[in-house]
């Protein structure tokens, strides 16, 4: 677990470098995704340095806001909005010089699994789960979110004249050893 949370600092501090620009005024940075562990990772770094960048956060839910909002970001700072309904993107992005994706579909974990890996956690024999134990919610599959969702991202992007997309993935890395 250390070890990915180190690793996603260098991932998020190479993002940074990616977009880093010298200007007067602050950049406007879009990160879409950011209330995921790596879209975390990537804003709270691009906060850190406000003279250099202003980031805007897109989040999918008010739990993602409020997460955001604990780490220091201004709700000026943030939008929810959801991916695969274009139409929750439209002015995400205007203003914006530079986009970070890093939103993904994310399988979660059978009842039946939790409960297992429960009574073996007891005894010491905890495992992560195989691909049949987990499910996606219906509208959050990869096709909806890292496809659909991603290309209504690049088009609205694309009507905002961004200069600059970094795609993120990581999907499979959420409870592979």
């Amino acid at each position: 677990l250390l070890m990915g949370i180190v690793m996603l600092g260098h991932m998020a501090a190479a993002v940074v470098g990616l977009v880093m620009q010298t200007t007067t005024t602050p950049m406007k940075v879009v990160v879409v995704g950011a209330g995921s562990p790596v879209g975390q990772v990537v804003f709270r770094k691009l906060l850190k340095r406000n003279t250099e960048f202003h980031p805007v956060g897109l989040v999918r839910n008010y739990r993602g806001y409020k997460e955001l909002r604990r780490l220091g970001a201004k709700p000026e700072q943030l939008r929810i909005c959801d991916t695969t309904q274009r139409h929750t993107l439209k002015h995400a992005f205007d203003g914006a010089e530079k986009v970070v994706i890093c939103s993904s579909a994310s399988p979660k974990q059978r009842l039946a699994y939790k409960i297992k890996n429960a009574f073996l956690w007891l005894v010491g024999r905890s495992r992560p789960p195989r691909p049949d134990e987990l499910y996606y919610r219906a509208g959050r599959r990869p096709y909806e979110v890292d496809y659909l969702g991603q290309r209504n991202i690049i088009d609205e992007c694309v009507d905002a004249e961004v200069e600059h997309v970094v795609l993120l993935g990581s999907m499979g890395g959420k409870g592979c050893t």
